[in-house]
Order: C-alpha cells, then sequence, then structure tokens
C-alpha cells in the first residue's frame, strides 16, 4: 500500500474531513469560505508530513544536503513507478478545491510522464551543480512541481474509480476518549472541549473534467453539526447523522435523496444518540445507539450498542448486549459486519478495544482481531480491502480522540498483538508496543477507505 489518497464506496465516495478546510474553531459556517492560498499552503504542508518532514527543510543558507534529499527521494519514487507510462503529458492536476475558483485556480494538466519527470530531474542536477542552498526558492518550486506529478498520479485511479464522492466537513467529535463521540444532551459529563463546535456539511464533491474537485454543500447546520455519512447501493440517498442545535438535540439519522435533494429524518427521540449508520443489503439499517441506555464502567457517561431499523425508522431491535461501547460496523465483502468493541470482561481497563465480526441479523458475534491482546491498544474505523479477506484500520489509543496510525490487518497471519497487523503508509515494522495514547505523534489518520491494495482514501 503505497499511494495515500482518500476513501471511496461505488457511484458515491465519502470521507469525514474534520475541519480539513473549516477556519478557527470560532468561525460560523458562514465563514467556511473557501481561500486558495490557505488551500495551498494546507496542501504544501500534507506534502511534507507525507515525506517526513517539515518546512524547515527549505531554511538552510549554507548548505542543501536536506532540501536535496528530499527533492531526490520524491522525484526517485517517480521515476521508479511501474505504472509512469500509463501518465501523459496532460494529466489533470486536481488541485483546485472549489468550483467557483476553478478558472482562477486551475492550471488544468501537469505533465505527469516519464519526460514530465525527466524535465524536473535536469532542474534538480541544475541545482545541484550551481550549488544552490536550501534557502533558494528553486528547491521549493521544484519539490512542489514534483508533488503536483505525484498528486495527479495518485488521484487518477481515484478519478476513474468515484467521479463523484461526498463527505462530512465538521469540527473535531470527541474530547478525552476513543468512544465518547455520541454528547447526549441529558448526559453528566458533556464534552466541553475547544474542539465542540457548532457547524457541520455534507457536501458532494466531483473530479471535474477541467482537473478541478469540485465541492457542493448538500446539507448544512450552523447550531448543531451531521457525520457518519453512507451511500446506499445505488448511489441515490445518503443516510448520515445529525443534531440540529448542540445544545437542545441529539444526533438521530438522517437520508439525503441525490435525485430531489430532499432530506428525511428517520429516528428521533430525546435523550438519545444515534450514530455510524451503515446501509444493510436487506434495505435495513444498522447503526450505534445509546438506546441501551448504560453507562461506562468507569465514568458516567453513554454507552452504545449495536441497533437495526427498517428505512422508515420502525422495527428498532437491539442487536448488542455489551458491557460497554461497540461502534463504527462496516460491511465486509462477504456479508459479514466488522466493528469495534470495547470489553472489559477479563481484560486490562486501557487495552480493550480489539475488532469484533457478526452477521447483519446479529447473530455470529464473535473475534475478528486482537481480542487476547494489548496491542494494538484501540482498533477502529475497520473497512475491509476490497478484493482480499484483509481489512484497513486506524490503531489508536484509549483515552485519545479517534485517530491514529494506519494499519493493515491480515488475519491469515495470525489475530493477536502484531502477528497479523502491519503499519503502512509507509509500509514499516510494526512492533506490540503496549501504550494507552498509542499513535498520537507525527502524521494522524481517520475513516481509512481502501480502492485496492495500492491505493485508499483517508
Amino acid at each position: 500500500m503505497n499511494r495515500m489518497v482518500l476513501r471511496v464506496w461505488g457511484f458515491l465516495f465519502f470521507a469525514t474531513l474534520a475541519a480539513f478546510l473549516a477556519p478557527s474553531a470560532s468561525a460560523k459556517v458562514s465563514d467556511w469560505q473557501f481561500d486558495p492560498d490557505v488551500f495551498d499552503a494546507r496542501l504544501l504542508q500534507d506534502w511534507l508530513l507525507q515525506d517526513g518532514t517539515y518546512a524547515s527543510v527549505f531554511s538552510d543558507e549554507h548548505g542543501c544536503d536536506a532540501a536535496r534529499t528530499l527533492v531526490d527521494g520524491v522525484l526517485t519514487k517517480l521515476e521508479a513507478d511501474e505504472n509512469a507510462d500509463s501518465f501523459s503529458a496532460d494529466a489533470l492536476a486536481y488541485d483546485v478545491s472549489v468550483a467557483e475558483n476553478a478558472e482562477a485556480r486551475a492550471n488544468g494538466t501537469v505533465d505527469a510522464s516519464p519526460d514530465g519527470v525527466a524535465a524536473l530531474r535536469e532542474r534538480f542536477d541544475a541545482l545541484v551543480a550551481d550549488e544552490a542552498v536550501g534557502h533558494d526558492s528553486q528547491w521549493r518550486v521544484l519539490y512542489r512541481d514534483a508533488c503536483r506529478i505525484r498528486r495527479a498520479r495518485r488521484l487518477a485511479a481515484a478519478a476513474e474509480i468515484a467521479p463523484q464522492f461526498v463527505y462530512t466537513k465538521h469540527f473535531v467529535i470527541g474530547a478525552s476518549h476513543y468512544a465518547y463521540t455520541e454528547d447526549v444532551t441529558d448526559e453528566w459529563n458533556i464534552d466541553y472541549s475547544v474542539n465542540r463546535q457548532p457547524g457541520g456539511q455534507l457536501i458532494r464533491a466531483t473530479f471535474a473534467p477541467d482537473g478541478s474537485i469540485r465541492n457542493e454543500v448538500l446539507v448544512e447546520t450552523e447550531s448543531g453539526t451531521l457525520r457518519d455519512p453512507d451511500v446506499s447501493w445505488d448511489g441515490k440517498r445518503v443516510l448520515f447523522s445529525m443534531r440540529k442545535d448542540l445544545k437542545t438535540d441529539d444526533f438521530h439519522l438522517y437520508e439525503y435523496d441525490v435525485e430531489t435533494n430532499a432530506v428525511r429524518q428517520i429516528t428521533g427521540g430525546a435523550g438519545v444518540a444515534d450514530i455510524e449508520p451503515i446501509y444493510l443489503p436487506n434495505g435495513d439499517l444498522l447503526f450505534g445507539s445509546t438506546r441501551c441506555t448504560q453507562i461506562t464502567d468507569c465514568s458516567w457517561l453513554e454507552v452504545s450498542n449495536l441497533f437495526t431499523c427498517d428505512a422508515a425508522g420502525r422495527y428498532l431491535r437491539r442487536l448488542s448486549f455489551d458491557q460497554v461501547t461497540v461502534n463504527y460496523p462496516k460491511l465486509l465483502d462477504d456479508g459479514r459486519v466488522v466493528y469495534t468493541r470495547w470489553d472489559y470482561n477479563d481484560r486490562g481497563q486501557i487495552y480493550p478495544q480489539p475488532l469484533f465480526q457478526m452477521n447483519p441479523d446479529g447473530t455470529a458475534q464473535t473475534e475478528f482481531y486482537g481480542n487476547n491482546s494489548y496491542f494494538p491498544t484501540t482498533i477502529m474505523h475497520a473497512r475491509g480491502i476490497p478484493g482480499s479477506d484483509r481489512v484497513l484500520a486506524i490503531a489508536g489509543g484509549h483515552h485519545t480522540n479517534q485517530h491514529g496510525k494506519l494499519l493493515a490487518i491480515d488475519r491469515s497471519q495470525g489475530t493477536q498483538e502484531n502477528s497479523g497487523c502491519t503499519l503502512v503508509a509507509p509500509i514499516r515494522e510494526t512492533p506490540a508496543d503496549h501504550i494507552d495514547q498509542y499513535g498520537q505523534q507525527g502524521e494522524l489518520f481517520q475513516y481509512p477507505y481502501p480502492l485496492d491494495d495500492e491505493t485508499l482514501f483517508c
């Protein structure tokens, strides 16, 4: 897995970008306007993080070792790309964020062919020959040009598979613990962290023929927030969870009709939260809910278990009867549901969040990975890798937000500790570290969505 992008499903692709393009936590949704300069700066920062460094790499006024090593590394990988010959001199750049800025921002295409990379290598060799110091702006410009080619190549496959996708934009949900994202209005310990801010959008994005990525707001709330989009099998509906007001409303299930733009509420009820819904093959919905009316063993905070209902919100039925929270159910290719299970039974206090599996009707609940492990501390946001028996997930901590490191899990290699899992992006050694706040340093990931063995959205 060496190509990183965002995440996809069928006709529509969906992701959660927690305040990726949003301003500071004090800004209102009406102020969430696209700023091309901010976008470019964050894109450059992201590229640098992907390459394991920071902008200071271009600050050396006496030498160029750091800048030269960085740029050479990007160019070398571009030159070694086995699919390089499939890219043309007019590959779509995909460096524009919104339609209204497309004409102003789009350079349209980039020469992603081997000849285009060779031209960059010539510029590189000239800078080395001239002994240009790292502070010379030519190094930064050359790095950006190489990264644009890399971006065009990486996004080409995603644009072909999913020319449209939807995602939600909101502030970070959750506070001191991986599971506490329900935030019920009558809860004893409401999340009062700085990130608990109103505002949320459901957005449809399109990889456009002109090389831009165009965004259209489908649903918006200024006083509440929304989360957890899931697209129907035919691509005509989008299921999501929304609360209309942070102070007076709780998360409930809603559905957006792609053809009519209509939004209908599916579940309701004061003092309960319904989150992380998915469509089941039989037309029913599966989701996490606090309707089990339980609290955690260590605090006065709500617990979510798995529930199901029909498309109209009827015939509500509880599927899991667990001690504490289970969350983020997702369907695998073979019809099983994989989910994260927080379990205190015969476990320590800090390391009890393995992956479980079950049938869509709630039967055959059993371990998927890590039920007798202290590593990974928490396995969350798991999704199947298409055409395989493996899943991609996030390895995170216990007393942390829902983010961490990308983890590929192969049960054929083992099901405990690090026997069947590998850290990816990049692929590297995966020691079984027993750490409460695991994976919270450096580059952080959420909600991975694999397209195939080489490309994923996150």
